[in-house]
């Protein structure tokens, strides 16, 4: 369903900040995963079992899924000068840095990451 979030909230197909004052993207109802209007159609529906505790991997493109686009990618990074807040997929902190925060993208799966040793170990 769409959802007004109150507090920065960050896309975990994209890991971008979602935007605007209402309605920013959807969350789903039996994980709460948040996701851009865009991003929808890159993530298939939760099949929530009532044994698994992180219901994220049921979500088949989420990127924590084993299957995810993500993990099966040969990344391709290249250093990226993010204007907006954005998220590491490795980390989940925000990539910061001024005047503009420096990180790197993959030019395949669109992946964003800081551009340190202890983040680019872990892809």
């Amino acid at each position: 369903f769409l959802k007004t979030y109150r507090s920065p909230t960050w896309c975990g197909v994209c890991s971008k900040l979602l935007r605007g004052l209402a309605k920013q993207g959807y969350q789903c109802k039996q994980c709460k995963l948040n996701i851009h209007v865009s991003c929808a159609s890159s993530v298939s529906p939760c099949e929530q079992l009532s044994s698994s505790k992180d219901h994220s991997q049921n979500h088949s493109n989420f990127n924590s899924s084993p299957n995810s686009p993500k993990k099966m990618c040969k990344h391709d990074l290249t250093k990226t000068s993010f204007k907006l807040p954005t998220r590491c997929f490795v980390c989940k902190s925000t990539i910061k840095g001024l005047p503009l925060a420096k990180g790197k993208t993959c030019s395949k799966c669109h992946m964003n990451v800081h551009d340190n040793p202890k983040c680019l170990s872990a892809l």
